[in-house]
């Protein structure tokens, strides 16, 4: 079966009619690249970057969600049914390229009724680089370092980009967006295990995951971006250095109008929108070698702060441990994401379960944690004595 799309009638070959196809039969058909940095490090500029390299087709606009919903779509029926869900997540936004797509996916599914979440995946990113001429796709997916070692090992034709921004500012933007909402711990704990992940991914896949600094693409962008360049196989402009500028931290998706290039003016804004104690308590959460290797220009490291500053920041811990699991549970049940295997993989961010270069595994979160609880019991003691107008004196 032939299937053409689009005007010039390009031509898509099916695999042969088969009720169990593997996700590996259909990878050499495109080729695709996860940008999948913590949220607020600038996915976004770098995946509308990639969209003007020559031969790559970008999904900028929204956040992939597949493989946290990829054991949902498996208990679907059939690949009919698994299609038909895929075919409202090609994040195209271009309706009828997406519905040709859909159309064509949905028939190449009902040949292939055996195939699982994952070969379905894979035919749509085929399907989609076919229909628009290209040879590779590239999606943004924050939570998908979290499911890198997945990635690398089922999806042969996918590379990662992992981009690396200091964990004080990932917290401001946060803030910035939700000021109610816990955005310390979260982004602290999150930021350790996206880094550990990626590190000992692309020591493993040297060749598939490449990893780069917000500050240094922001402030170097001509050499990082050639870096990248080569990583992907694809040929250096700079035209590409010109990306237009989109939506800040308090906004969805938007370009900025007349704005392009790479913006340093983002960087370090944690010091004006950071509480000292805000600032302790990610800098407590953050082993001081990863924080030392990956941003050694941290402004606040010449600053010194109270022991009040410091009964905050446990504060801010303690409280944030309990936060942090109900924020993800509630985010997971708003985008309809599996709860029960996106709350276990944000437990063990939480946990540090296999921390590099610590013996005990629980230790970087298990230390502050503990002397946030201690600090909530001096709180009650403090509040206790308060109403009793007695002020114990070793406070």
């Amino acid at each position: 079966m032939r299937a053409f799309l689009g005007e010039d009638e390009t031509a898509v070959d099916f695999n042969s009619v088969n009720e169990q196809v593997s996700p590996r039969q259909v990878a050499d058909d495109a080729q695709g690249i996860f940008v999948c940095g913590r949220q607020h490090s600038g996915n976004t500029m770098l995946t509308t970057l990639l969209g003007e390299v020559d031969g790559v087709v970008a999904m900028a606009k929204s956040e992939e969600v597949f493989l946290e919903c990829r054991s949902k779509v498996d208990r679907m029926p059939d690949a009919v049914a698994r299609a038909q869900w895929m075919g409202k997540h090609l994040y195209l936004h271009q309706p009828e390229i997406e519905e040709r797509i859909a159309s064509d996916l949905k028939a190449w599914a009902a040949e292939h009724r055996g195939a699982d979440a994952l070969a379905v995946f894979q035919k749509a990113g085929a399907l989609i680089v076919a229909a628009l001429g290209k040879q590779m796709w590239a999606r943004k997916a924050t939570s998908y370092i979290f499911h890198a070692e997945e990635i690398l090992r089922e999806m042969p034709n996918v590379r990662l980009i992992y981009l690396v921004r200091n964990p004080f500012d990932l917290s401001a933007s946060v803030k910035r967006r939700r000021p109610r909402g816990e955005h310390v711990v979260g982004s602290a704990l999150s930021w350790r295990r996206g880094v550990e992940t990626a590190m000992r991914c692309q020591s493993r896949y040297p060749d598939r995951v490449h990893i780069l600094r917000y500050e240094n693409l922001v402030t170097e962008p001509e050499r990082q971006v050639r870096r990248l360049c080569k990583f992907l196989g694809k040929r250096y402009d700079d035209a590409l250095l010109e990306v237009p500028l989109v939506n800040t931290s308090d906004r969805v998706y938007e370009v900025i109008e007349g704005a392009k290039g790479m913006d340093r003016s983002r960087m370090y804004l944690y010091m004006a929108r950071l509480t000292p104690a805000e600032i302790v308590a990610t800098q407590m959460l953050c082993p001081a070698g990863m924080l030392q290797e990956w941003c050694p220009e941290l402004p606040h490291r010449t600053q010194r702060y109270s022991l009040l500053t410091y009964v905050k920041a446990w504060l801010l811990i303690a409280v944030g441990m309990i936060r942090y699991p109900m924020t993800a549970a509630v985010h997971a049940r708003r985008y309809r994401f599996g709860v029960f295997a996106y709350m276990a993989l944000r437990i063990k961010a939480a946990l540090a379960w296999g921390s590099r270069g610590s013996a005990n595994a629980f230790g970087p979160t298990l230390r502050p944690t503990l002397a946030g609880l201690v600090a909530v019991v001096m709180g009650v003691i403090l509040a206790l004595s308060a109403m009793s107008g007695v002020s114990p004196r070793w406070f």
